[in-house]
């Protein structure tokens, strides 16, 4: 789910729209997920906000920042990948389309 829309802002034409994913898929993918997984464990224990919110019951836990963690990890990849899919994606149902003998209104739905 946050995937999606964060692949979507970054293939955006406007460089206010991609400048936030840009940062999120470059801070997650080029930091390791040890120290991801660190920096949510221990680094947010640090913070009395952190602890004193609704959240904490969960942030104390490890299962829940490993889940957390890896959540966020693994949506800056898929994120970046989709970035890389979606130019090629349309190109690609226009040729299996043509292929197809399919009508032009037909592939225009695709």
């Amino acid at each position: 789910l946050l995937a999606i829309p964060l692949g979507i802002a970054r293939s955006s034409r406007l460089w206010y729209v991609r400048a936030l994913p840009y940062a999120y898929i470059f801070f997650f993918r080029g930091t390791p997920l040890l120290v991801q997984l660190f920096l949510v464990y221990y680094g947010l224990a640090q913070f009395d906000a952190v602890r004193n919110s609704a959240m904490w019951p969960y942030l104390r836990d490890p299962f829940w920042c490993a889940t957390a963690t890896m959540t966020l990890h693994t949506a800056a990849y898929i994120a970046a990948m989709m970035v890389r899919a979606m130019p090629v994606s349309s190109s690609r149902v226009t040729v299996l389309a043509r292929a197809l003998a399919l009508s032009i209104r037909i592939t225009s739905l695709l």
